[in-house]
This record gives C-alpha cells, structure tokens and sequence, in this order.
C-alpha cells in the first residue's frame, strides 16, 4: 500500500510540473526592432572592506533583419552607455564599464534558430578587431596615468593576454546566452524544473518558476540559481587564473591550496535570481535579475534591468 501510494504522488508531482510547461520560442518577423532601456547598479567589497557603487545605463536595440526557414538574422547595437561613480582609478571598475562601452554603435550581427537560440556571430572577425583596438587604448590609459598602480597588481602584458582570451565567438556566444534578453530561447521550462550552468565561468543549479499566462498575454518566468563548485572545481579554476596572472605564485598556492580551503580567501559562493516577462510575440517585455558572488575576500553585487522603451508594433 505505501509504495503504490508513494508512486501516485510521483505521477502527480511529475503531472503537476508538466501541466505549466513551456517552450520559449521566437515569433520575430522580419522588419520587428525593439529598443530596451538597461541600468546595472554594481556594488563591489574588497577584502579590506573598501566599498565602490557604480552605476552603468544605456539602450541596446535589437532588429530582426532577416527570418527565413531555418530561423533569423539579428543585429544588435548599443546605442548608448553612461556610467556613474566609477572610479578612474579602480581596474576592477573600469573593466567593467569598458565591458559595456566598446561596442556602442558598432552592430553585432547574430544567427538565430528558429527558436530564437543565438548560435553563430556573422561579423566575428569585425568585432575582435574593434575590441582589441579598444582593449588597447584602455590598457594604455589603465597603466599610463599618473598615481596609478594597476602594474603593481598584474602587468599590461598579461592583463592583455587575459583579455584576448576572452574576444572569441564561443565566450560571445556564452555572454550572450546569458543575457536576460535571449538566455531562455529553446528552452522548455517547468516549474521546479532544474538544470546545470556556467555564469561567470562559475558552476550553478538554476530551478525555474512558471506562472500562467496574464490577461494581458504576458507569461512571467523567474529563475533561481545557487553556486556548485566542489572543491576540485574551486581549486582548479583559482589555480588557473592565478598561472595567468602571478605564475610565480601559482605552485605556492598549490601547496598549501588545502590549508587554505576553509578561509575566506578560497571562498567561491555566488547566487543570483531573475524574472523575464515574456510577451506572446517571443519578446522579452522586461527582465530584472540580481547576481552576487563572493570570490577570493571580496563580494560583488550586480543588479540588472531592462524594460522594453520603444518597439516596431506599438508604433
């Protein structure tokens, strides 16, 4: 009796998860363009407990330039970026900023499935040449100003061998994928639905929440995503960047990498919880997500939104 009742509440449990099932898919015709207005508010801890907030805002547009049998052709342009409190001195700050101002004006071209999934970069050669020409002149003005003391923390050089690994298709592929405005296309979702991911490079379970259609034909999708490194996953992703940036250091930290692995300083915890309200034609309405990670002493907050400010059918 008890395990024919056990294996009635699975069916039901199983049933009840199934019935608000739900595949994300793109409904873009071509000529379609949408312009999001984004504000990310970052708030960075040092292990001195130094704090800096700094502000980042802008619009991106979006235009559906082709759609044909086998999906659509997206180009993606940052129409403005404009930053607040950020520091001119602070590396950390203005790597960040730089992150979102290199490319403004500069159309990204993206290949979609008929999903709506990003999976191919159409002008990748174009763009690395951009954002390596800009890597350069930030680095120049990160190691050449006066009182600053970014080459006591890592060397040009290497900072730039780091950058340069980053300006591939596949790791824009992965910045895109996590983006609020396309990182569930293709996805058929549940509630209490979970999956594995990579977000910052670090190893999360995300469990999504489902919500029945409003009058309006909005459809609201929340995720939730906790860190799951072990401690192999920590060891060998510190150790890496640790090769790239102080090598001299590297087989130190190998050495007493367990002593160490209970203190904060060998901490990788992150966190971070979306919402995406999903209209019927495919697109993103509005997303609000929160993301923090507490990394080697220090935390980062990063609190990001984006609202729908002007689009092709509401003309």
């Amino acid at each position: 009796m008890r395990k024919t009742l056990t294996i009635l509440m699975t069916l039901f449990c199983v049933m009840a998860m199934g019935q608000d099932a739900v595949k994300v898919v793109a409904k873009f015709k071509k000529g379609d363009y949408v312009v999001y207005d984004i504000k990310q508010t970052t708030t960075q801890v040092s292990d001195a407990n130094d704090t800096h907030e700094f502000v980042i805002a802008g619009e991106t547009r979006y235009d559906v330039i082709d759609a044909d049998k086998t999906g659509y052709t997206i180009s993606c342009k940052a129409q403005k970026w404009e930053s607040q409190n950020s520091p001119e001195d602070d590396l950390a700050s203005n790597l960040v900023k730089s992150s979102m101002t290199m490319l403004v004006g500069q159309a990204i071209i993206m290949r979609a499935n008929l999903d709506g999934k990003i999976i191919k970069i159409e002008n990748m050669d174009e763009l690395r040449q951009k954002m390596e020409d800009y890597m350069d002149g930030l680095l120049d003005k990160l190691f050449s100003g006066e009182g600053m003391n970014n080459q006591d923390i890592i060397s040009k050089e290497k900072m730039r061998n780091i950058m340069l690994e980053e300006i591939t298709e596949e790791k824009l592929l992965e910045s895109i994928d996590a983006n609020d405005q396309f990182s569930l296309y293709g996805k058929t979702i549940s509630t209490g639905m979970t999956i594995n991911q990579k977000i910052a490079g670090i190893k999360f379970k995300t469990s999504y929440e489902v919500a029945p259609i409003q009058k309006a034909g909005v459809r609201t999708i929340k995720s939730s995503s906790v860190s799951d490194m072990t401690k192999e996953d920590i060891k060998s992703m510190i150790i890496t960047q640790m090769e790239k940036m102080m090598p001299e250091m590297a087989e130190t930290l190998k050495d007493s990498f367990d002593a160490l692995m209970g203190t904060d300083i060998m901490k990788v915890e992150g966190t971070k919880k979306s919402s995406f309200d999903i209209l019927d034609n495919g697109w993103v309405k509005s997303s609000d997500s929160l993301l923090e990670f507490k990394m080697m002493g220090s935390s980062t907050k990063s609190h990001t939104t984006s609202v729908i400010k002007e689009c092709s059918w509401a003309k």
